[in-house]
């Protein structure tokens, strides 16, 4: 027997085989190659193929990393960043620009509390490389944000939030997106005036390649004025349109009056012929789909309702989405009395799916209170066609069983 250290105690296939099966459980994979050398030389481009940093320590020590000569090698496998910088300090800012900087490979960041430097970075050192980037802005450095868009000439995907501040009200100029972009998401918090500017941005240069625009509903108009026409005017009508509800009421009544007339601004100048809404499965859903449906622009002919099979960790232990079957039957009212308008309602999808890009979501404060977790219930499939039986006998209540995924 060879008792040569330096040989491998495993064979290189063996150690593929055991990284190829821990690919989805990171911390697994981790803590055997502290304990094998042979694994954790092969396994590092896995281990460091997507980082999440936050403020103070992991900031640092990945900085440190990178500026070892023995453990510098490993800048070429990140591929996905995520940084938090919301708590950040003027070293931690510093280490981020750094870290930025000496990842030659990215091509996935999600960055929260962005702030100039950074934005230069990327644009130096990342333009013909990213394809998605995850951003929230301080309102400060929104403008240099179109100088960034510019470069970024490979990007496919773009969400943007933040922005708010008392220099945005006076924000009129267009903010052009790359050409290249192909999903365009913007999540609260985001003043009405960046839903404004990218609007005009759309209208004067509509990427060719844009097929989705995912719009995180502001039902109680906290960032501003609803009104999204312009955003809604530069669209053409092959774009994919997401209208995403959060709901947390605190009298339902009042609430469900002023997030109807909400949305009924939203949607002012939509033109497309197909919607799809994003929601939970809160039992506070129901009651605004009734209104809202009512008052949807005359376009529309088929809705789809994608339901998050997920529990709505803010929510805590509450009734189920189908629990107020007197709200059912309004909704089931309001769509039978659509579908027999001129040109009405002629379909109404629903799905119940698992939003895997969840986690990038919460890059945004806002949103973090709004995450979901826990096993995926999509029981209520099953019982939507009783919950609707006059739609249901128009034939226009279609159940897709078959797609288990957001599709974003």
């Amino acid at each position: 027997m060879n008792n040569n250290s330096e040989d491998p105690r495993l064979p290189n296939e063996i150690l593929v085989m055991i990284i190829d099966n821990l690919a989805n459980d990171l911390s697994s994979l981790y803590n055997i190659s502290l304990v094998c050398r042979d694994l954790s030389v092969i396994s590092r481009a896995c281990i460091f193929r997507k980082l999440r940093l936050a403020p103070k320590k992991r900031i640092e020590r990945f900085r440190s990393l990178l500026s070892d000569p023995k453990s510098k090698s490993i800048s070429g496998f990140v591929r996905s960043l995520d940084m938090s910088l919301e708590l950040a300090v003027a070293e931690d800012l510093q280490s981020s620009v750094f870290i930025l900087e000496h990842l030659p490979s990215l091509t996935d960041i999600a960055i929260e509390s962005a702030q100039t430097p950074h934005l230069e970075v990327m644009k130096t050192c990342l333009g013909n490389k990213l394809r998605e980037l995850w951003i929230y802005l301080p309102y400060n450095v929104f403008e240099g944000l179109q100088d960034l868009l510019i470069s970024l000439t490979t990007l496919k995907l773009l969400s943007l939030s933040g922005c708010n501040g008392s220099n945005m009200d006076h924000m009129e100029s267009a903010l052009i997106l790359p050409g290249s972009l192909e999903t365009l998401s913007l999540t609260l918090p985001l003043a009405g005036r960046a839903f404004h500017s990218i609007g005009l941005g759309i209208e004067v240069a509509c990427p060719p390649a844009l097929h989705t625009l995912y719009v995180e509903f502001d039902w109680s108009e906290r960032y501003g004025p609803q009104d999204r026409s312009v955003l809604w005017r530069g669209l053409g009508l092959h774009v994919k349109a997401v209208v995403d509800i959060r709901w947390r009421p605190s009298s339902l009544m009042t609430e469900l009056s002023k997030a109807a007339s909400a949305m009924f601004r939203c949607m002012q100048g939509f033109r497309a012929p197909q919607l799809t809404f994003s929601c939970s499965q809160s039992p506070f859903v129901v009651p605004q789909f009734a209104r809202y449906i009512s008052n949807l622009p005359r376009c529309v002919r088929e809705i789809f309702i994608d339901i998050d099979a997920k529990p709505d960790l803010g929510l805590g232990k509450r009734p189920l989405l189908d629990s107020d079957v007197a709200a059912w039957s309004v909704l089931d009212t309001a769509m039978s009395q659509r579908h027999g308008d001129l040109n009405g309602l002629m379909r109404i999808c629903f799905r119940c799916t698992v939003r895997t890009r969840d986690a990038r979501y919460t890059i945004s404060s806002e949103s973090t209170m709004f995450a979901s977790g826990g096993k995926p219930d999509r029981t209520i499939l099953d019982r939507i066609p009783k919950l609707l039986p006059l739609s249901n006998g128009l034939g226009i209540i279609e159940i897709d069983r078959d797609t288990h995924f957001f599709e974003f």
